[in-house]
């Protein structure tokens, strides 16, 4: 059997007068209520903000000596290597291919650097012969 829905002018109109007679007419909590538990709230957890507050200073500058100590003091640092290889040209310590490449780049701009001497250091880093030629 099938609920029929009602609308609010199929009730009485004593019915509909009293329930819009309650309706937001006394609130749950009176405010003198609500106050006083305010009140309390504040007075209990009101200590809890400043014993957060005393811990800030010296969490700041617990952070800040570490700061000083990673960014500034750098013990044991090993010491670089100066020395360069010949025709290594973007510095990583061998002659690669990335070195012919970059020459080839510089050769647009330099009309000293020519493209026999791009050759000759590619042939240099693909022959098969000791790894001390290519460093030469």
């Amino acid at each position: 059997m099938p609920e029929e829905k009602q609308t609010l002018s199929d009730l009485p109109p004593a019915l509909i007068q009293g329930l819009r007679s309650h309706d937001g007419a006394t609130p749950m909590v009176p405010r003198s209520v609500d106050k006083a538990i305010l009140d309390r709230a504040e007075a209990h957890f009101g200590s809890r903000r400043t014993s957060r507050r005393r811990w800030a200073l010296p969490a700041a500058a617990a952070a800040a000596a570490v700061l000083v100590t990673v960014f500034v003091v750098q013990p044991f640092e090993p010491a670089r290597q100066t020395h360069s290889i010949a025709d290594d040209i973007d510095g990583s310590g061998s002659v690669d291919v990335l070195d012919a490449f970059l020459l080839a780049r510089q050769r647009v701009d330099d009309p000293s650097i020519t493209q026999a001497r791009v050759d000759a250091l590619l042939g240099r880093i693909v022959s098969l012969s000791n790894e001390e030629d290519h460093q030469t």
